[in-house]
């Protein structure tokens, strides 16, 4: 870890802009509190025909990702001590969240599942990443974690035949390059 000490200014700086970026997460988190409450209630039905309507028209945001910022909203809410994070008071956002896109894994759960979830998550990295909580939930819930394949843009056909090969965990893999086939097989897994 690499700590450096900051200058009075810096310092001062930090702490305004650390101070933003928490209120612009909890705005986030309140505006999917919102949103939920505009669509449950319909209160968008006097000047929108639909809530998609209402979501792209008024902020230029699909409804997927209106349904994102709901889920996430009610997750920080399970998360929390305090349980409306649209009210005045503010509930307090559980430490370390600092991205919207860390509680997505944790919407396929439910509530007490999700603080599970966190709480591994946060044992295996102290400051949990959306992929770290990711693979809390796939654990918690059983599901194997899907294999990521690998980049391939930037290959040579064979380097990608070998890392498709290695990542399928196939002997033999075929390639046709117009007139000329190809068979490459490999030792071990079978």
């Amino acid at each position: 870890m690499n700590n450096q000490e900051l200058t009075l200014t810096e310092r001062e700086r930090f702490r305004q802009l650390d101070a933003i970026a928490i209120r612009t997460l909890h705005a986030s988190l309140e505006f999917g509190g919102a949103l939920r409450e505009i669509r449950d209630e319909k209160l968008y039905r006097e000047k929108y025909g639909t809530f998609e309507e209402y979501c792209r028209k008024r902020f230029n945001i699909s409804r997927p990702r209106a349904y994102q910022l709901m889920d996430a909203s009610e997750v920080a809410g399970n998360l929390s001590t305090e349980l409306d994070i649209t009210r005045e008071n503010r509930s307090k956002i559980p430490e370390p969240i600092t991205k919207e896109s860390q509680l997505r894994p944790l919407t396929k759960l439910k509530p007490k599942q999700q603080k599970r979830a966190w709480e591994m998550a946060k044992k295996s990295n102290p400051n949990p990443t959306a992929k770290d909580v990711k693979l809390a939930v796939e654990k918690l819930s059983g599901v194997k974690p899907k294999v990521e394949s690998p980049d391939l843009r930037r290959t040579s056909t064979f380097e990608a035949a070998f890392k498709l090969m290695r990542m399928r965990g196939e002997g033999r893999l075929e390639l046709d390059f117009g007139e000329f086939g190809v068979t490459i097989f490999a030792k071990g897994n079978n």
